[in-house]
């Protein structure tokens, strides 16, 4: 709306330039077997009362250096955040909005659709946090947004969140959760992490 009308005549004299442009701006999706070619393994057990293994897992995060804020605690302590009852190992990806073809970002539902359709599912909340754990070399700056099921946490008014996890500075990594909802908008370098479906 702002183009010059010289610049104008030259793109409709040459619309390959113009093509050019707007594929720049507009870049297209990751192929999708790129997304999924290289997992990260994250290991979950059982075989301990549930009260030892929530323990386990806040101490586990300390020792990943790993600050836990208050939201995660809530939710690694609710009676909702179920446990696997058997061992086994998740594959997880990380892509960017951008990466599932969403350069100027989208709403939380528009992500998680778009990563159903190429075989992934949202991580379970023990899955997010093991995966915190996991990810002990996370570069400063980095941020990766992990989509989980709603569940209810005692003392939290929102059902429905987004586990965050994050070096956000020099003073270290960081885990905690956003209240989120389908319309919450992400912008198109916002990253996620999802399981690859079994």
């Amino acid at each position: 709306r702002n183009l010059s009308p010289e610049l104008m005549l030259a793109w409709r004299e040459n619309p390959t330039e113009l093509q050019e442009v707007l594929a720049r701006l507009n870049p297209p999706p990751k192929d999708p077997k790129k997304i999924l070619a290289r997992p990260k393994s994250v290991m979950f057990s059982s075989g301990r009362k549930d009260e030892v293994r929530r323990i386990s897992l806040l101490e586990r995060l300390a020792a990943a250096g790993r600050d836990v804020e208050l939201i995660m605690k809530m939710m690694i302590n609710s009676p909702t955040f179920v446990l696997s009852t058997e061992y086994g190992t998740a594959e997880i990806v990380t892509a960017s909005n951008r990466d599932f073809g969403f350069p100027a970002g989208a709403k939380y539902i528009e992500t998680v659709t778009k990563a159903k359709e190429i075989g992934l599912e949202k991580c379970t909340a023990e899955i997010a946090v093991e995966y915190a754990i996991a990810y002990r070399n996370q570069p400063l700056g980095d941020e990766i947004h992990v989509p989980i099921d709603p569940m209810v946490i005692e003392g939290s008014q929102f059902s429905q969140h987004t586990v965050i996890v994050s070096h956000p500075d020099t003073r270290g990594k960081l885990l905690t959760a956003f209240p989120t909802s389908n319309s919450s908008d992400f912008g198109g370098k916002h990253r996620f992490a999802f399981m690859i479906r079994k």
